[in-house]
């Protein structure tokens, strides 16, 4: 009989060394006690070839003396057992199609073999030995050593192992090969693939039917119809298993739609093109558009036509049979190109009413907004802003076209506080203060300045908003007194002319 055991001796040489010996070896030893003893598993299976859903018995009929661990091991779990009696029988419903399965036993040996072992001396040739001391370490191979029962401590027990598989009858999904979308009226030949070996085939109009089939074999002729169905695929093997596959076979849809519906779309977006149920598909157009040459098997895309196009489009079934053609136009609508007219060009504190005109191109509708709930629809609007204690407003214009595009713009006003300041006195003689000027941090468009004496005479004009007089007529010093000046300015962007009057004194 052929034994397979593993042993690991130490033996203690005096009181300062220690010897470990390690042992490799295979022995083969003729000993009588041993024919009563399996050698091998019994493992038993109920069954190999099984239907979804089955249980499989699992059972070690082995011979039960010794064990100490029993182990199933399956490819989803492991099950383990320390008893004696623990785990002999497993049932398990398998799912997979390969369920392999493993059956481990670890065993004590009976005293009978070990007494024997022990009361034997052993001559065995082992592949290496490995021997450490405190210090040193040596290997030595192909030695011929001798161990009696005294030199020696055995750990006595072996492991079995069994293997076996059960598979699962569970074809793989299958996929329809020939016509599987037909025009209205065509019959269709359908097959399903792939045909597995002894496995029959029949064909039902309704799931788990047991009645009489439509026809046999993976291959199904319909006849003519004009809605789309569902056939459903029974599949059988010579255990009795059963499994279930489908296939709908549809009628095209000869059907084109558009979004937007009208056809109309803002120039640079998209107008999506929707395809009904067919193979494949022909787009067209005129003029043509070349992004169609890419698309031409999708059921749905996004054309962007740059001017008004037609489009066409025709299906096609699996069966080679050919739809209408559809068509449909596309018109692209220019959006608005803003611009702005203000009048005035700023907000008047004194007067804080403004005229504003949308000049955009392509507009149809203005919707201005001047701050919150403040709004304002129209293409010309007069506006009064109440808002003025900053140094400008913002004001927000949507310009829409006759399709509903818009642009948003935002811009801001100043708020213009007219500043102008006069001096009533200024000396010419002196280093400082020795001319007379009308200063503004406004921008006018239109001014003049007119200086008299007391008497009326007009002594000085100017319509330089930059102005200076120097006190002096006609290259001569104006005596000293007092003198009128009347200015008058119209302020950039608005049509009111302002006057303003005073008295400056000349000091000499």
């Amino acid at each position: 009989m052929l034994c397979t055991t593993h042993k690991q001796s130490q033996a203690q040489i005096g009181n300062m060394k220690r010897i470990l010996l390690t042992i490799i070896m295979v022995l083969t030893l003729t000993v009588g006690a041993w024919a009563q003893y399996a050698t091998s598993i019994n493992l038993y299976v109920s069954k190999h070839e099984v239907c979804l859903g089955d249980v499989v018995t699992f059972q070690d009929n082995t011979v039960r003396d010794g064990v100490i661990v029993r182990q199933w091991t399956f490819s989803d779990t492991v099950i383990r057992g320390h008893a004696i009696g623990e785990q002999l029988t497993i049932y398990r419903q398998l799912v997979q199609d390969t369920n392999p399965v493993m059956l481990m036993l670890v065993r004590n040996l009976p005293d009978t073999i070990i007494n024997e072992i022990k009361d034997t001396a052993i001559s065995v040739t082992v592949d290496s030995i490995i021997v450490g001391t405190d210090t040193t370490v040596t290997t030595r191979r192909d030695t011929t050593i001798h161990i009696t029962r005294d030199s020696v401590p055995i750990w006595y027990n072996d492991t079995l192992y069994a293997y076996d598989t059960v598979r699962v009858f569970l074809p793989k999904k299958m996929h329809t090969v020939g016509d599987s979308i037909a025009c209205p009226g065509d019959s269709v030949n359908i097959k399903m693939e792939p045909v597995l070996n002894g496995v029959s085939y029949s064909w039902f109009t309704q799931p788990f039917d047991n009645g009489n089939p439509l026809a046999y074999g993976s291959r199904l002729k319909t006849e003519p119809y004009s809605k789309s169905a569902l056939y459903f695929l029974k599949i059988q093997n010579a255990n009795g298993c059963v499994a279930w596959d489908s296939v709908r076979v549809y009628i095209m849809q000869n059907t084109l739609t558009i979004d937007p519906e009208d056809g109309n779309i803002c120039a640079g977006k998209a107008a999506t093109l929707t395809a009904g149920k067919a193979d494949h598909y022909l787009w067209q157009s005129m003029p043509a558009d070349s992004t169609l040459d890419t698309m031409s098997l999708m059921a749905q895309i996004a054309v962007y036509p740059e001017v008004t196009t037609i489009y066409a489009f025709t299906p096609f079934g699996t069966n080679g049979c050919k739809g209408e053609t559809q068509y449909v136009t596309i018109t692209p609508h220019a959006v608005p190109v803003q611009k702005v007219a203000l009048s005035p060009r700023f907000i008047d504190p004194e007067n804080p009413v403004m005229t504003l005109t949308d000049l955009s191109e392509n507009t149809a509708s203005s919707f201005w907004s001047f701050g919150l709930s403040d709004y304002a629809d129209g293409q010309q609007v007069e506006h009064r802003f109440t808002e003025l204690r900053y140094d400008s407003t913002e004001i927000t214009l949507r310009s829409t076209n006759s399709i509903g595009c818009y642009v948003d713009t935002a811009f801001r006003v100043p708020v213009q506080r007219f500043a102008s300041w006069a001096p009533n006195t200024f000396t010419p003689n002196r280093a400082e203060n020795n001319t007379f000027r009308i200063r503004t941090i406004n921008e006018v468009d239109y001014f003049s300045i007119h200086i008299y004496t007391r008497e009326g005479k007009e002594i000085f004009r100017s319509i330089d908003p930059q102005f200076v007089w120097d006190g002096t007529h006609k290259g001569k010093d104006c005596p000293q007194g007092v003198y009128v000046y009347i200015c008058k300015y119209r302020r950039a962007g608005t049509g009111d002319v302002t006057q303003m009057k005073g008295l400056i004194t000349l000091l000499r």
